[in-house]
């Protein structure tokens, strides 16, 4: 918990007041996955790109710590943390079950996939009372052209981002071929 409190202080976000959703990138087996703790509708939701019936997000709670899903070890500590810093929030939230977000572009793709989609998971979910569209199609072969041009824009803002000490050398770099 302590460490949980001084990387959450770090990052900026102190007691989480005025904001309305707070997103935790996971990466467990390989995959990475969201949960998303909607502090304005108290809910707490789990967006896996994986379909219902092949999950490797258990979503299992237990009396002994060591046995909870990763999921329910996440809001045992966010819960902690908004109850010690008094958050309005907190009771609510406390109380809230862990949802999973059903999405119809679900889809068992290769791990390598799952970092594109949790980028754009993360960009386009706005809370449980919203409609949830990432615009991917049901369909394979699409879906793997807009996978391939996510990954292309994804890298390239990252490559080109003010916070990469390396930009101006990749922007160089870039010119000179």
């Amino acid at each position: 918990m302590k460490t949980f409190s001084v990387r959450m202080t770090d990052a900026g976000a102190y007691e989480f007041i005025g904001l309305k959703m707070v997103f935790f990138p996971i990466l467990e087996n390989d995959q990475y996955y969201l949960i998303v703790f909607d502090l304005k509708n108290d809910a707490i939701t789990v967006i896996d790109h994986r379909p219902d019936r092949t999950p490797l997000v258990g979503i299992r709670d237990h009396q002994d710590y060591y046995i909870k899903d990763t999921p329910y070890k996440v809001k045992h500590m966010m819960d902690t943390y908004l109850e010690r810093s008094e958050h309005p929030a907190k009771d609510e939230i406390a109380a809230a079950k862990i949802e999973r977000c059903n999405i119809k572009w679900a889809t068992p793709a290769h791990p390598m996939d799952s970092a594109v989609f949790l980028m754009q998971h993360m960009q386009k979910f706005n809370g449980i009372n919203e409609p949830f569209e990432c615009g991917f199609s049901s369909h394979w072969k699409k879906k793997q052209k807009q996978i391939l041009a996510l990954r292309k824009k994804f890298a390239t803002r990252m490559l080109l981002s003010d916070v990469n000490l390396m930009n101006a050398k990749v922007r160089e770099a870039a010119l000179s071929v």
